[in-house]
């Protein structure tokens, strides 16, 4: 399938607004760009929105971090039967919404979400990590191209307890 240039500086113009108007060194050092996409499946059409992120908040169904990443960012079937309605063709169509990142911060977070709602209990999963990440199967390509995907962990905030409102967050 050939590029669609338009959608690429569409990212990088929402990229530069969004600069223009967040110059605290905190969105220097950790805000990331990423994007929604929802494809339709027949003719491979793109309807895609941008969204800045400070952190990827990661479901636990993995025993890993790359795992859980990995399920963050796989393609989503939409709507009942897998079905989605495109208001500009009028027709209901097979669709599926995808996820990547358009622009990498310079330090990622990555946010375990490790409460469940609305009981607040805590997911006592163990994680495994290593301390380096590449995150490039998950960026796009062409808005990425000289960007670092490659991240060391630095430091982690543990939470130590049994419920949300109980409990001492540490740092590490």
């Amino acid at each position: 399938k050939e590029p669609d240039t338009a959608i690429d500086k569409t990212a990088e113009s929402y990229w530069n607004k969004f600069k223009e108007s967040h110059s605290s060194i905190i969105d220097k050092l950790f805000t990331g760009l990423s994007s929604s996409s929802v494809v339709r499946k027949w003719c491979g059409k793109v309807s895609k929105n941008f969204e800045p992120f400070i952190d990827i908040s990661l479901e636990i169904n993995s025993k890993s971090v790359n795992g859980c990443l990995r399920d963050y960012f796989l393609d989503e079937k939409i709507g009942v039967e897998s079905k989605y309605f495109w208001e500009n063709w009028n027709a209901n169509t097979k669709a599926v919404i995808r996820k990547r990142i358009e622009r990498t911060p310079k330090h990622l977070i990555i946010h375990l979400k490790r409460f469940s709602y609305p009981t607040l209990k805590k997911d006592r999963s163990v994680i495994s990590y290593k301390h380096s990440l590449d995150i490039s199967k998950y960026v796009d390509s062409r808005t990425c191209q000289a960007q670092s995907t490659q991240y060391e962990l630095f430091g982690m905030i543990i939470h130590k307890g049994l419920e949300m409102d109980r409990g001492h967050y540490i740092c590490l």
